[in-house]
């Protein structure tokens, strides 16, 4: 005879179901959060066994271990603002450069390949 739950059976609509638990019912009975419960779901489903190690033996939050496999990339500055800046810059000759070049891109052949400007 299994310790499985009660309410263990077949997975739920909501897909919460996983080895006989739902999140709801391991988050009761480790005492932890919901969130607790994914967070610690995503570490393990991530595939590193040195983080997941030392999430187990307490060295590593869950916080900390998802900043480490899943890192924020950092606030993309808006590339308009970025260009100006580079252009504003730029020389008379690098401008015309530039110039060139981004008609060659509306000006694409079958291939994929930039068009001359003639």
């Amino acid at each position: 005879m299994t310790n499985k739950p009660a309410s263990a059976g077949p997975l739920t609509a909501n897909l919460q179901k996983k080895d006989g638990l739902t999140v709801k019912e391991a988050a009761k009975l480790m005492n932890v959060s919901e969130r607790s419960v994914y967070m610690a779901r995503k570490i393990k489903r991530s595939g590193n066994q040195e983080i997941c190690l030392a999430v187990e033996r307490g060295e590593m939050t869950l916080h900390k271990a998802l900043q480490i496999l899943y890192p924020k990339s950092p606030k993309k500055k808006d590339w308009g603002d970025e260009l100006k800046a580079v252009w504003l810059m730029a020389s008379s000759e690098e401008r015309a450069d530039f110039c060139v070049w981004l008609r060659g891109l509306y000006e694409m052949d079958g291939n994929g390949q930039g068009g001359q400007t003639t």
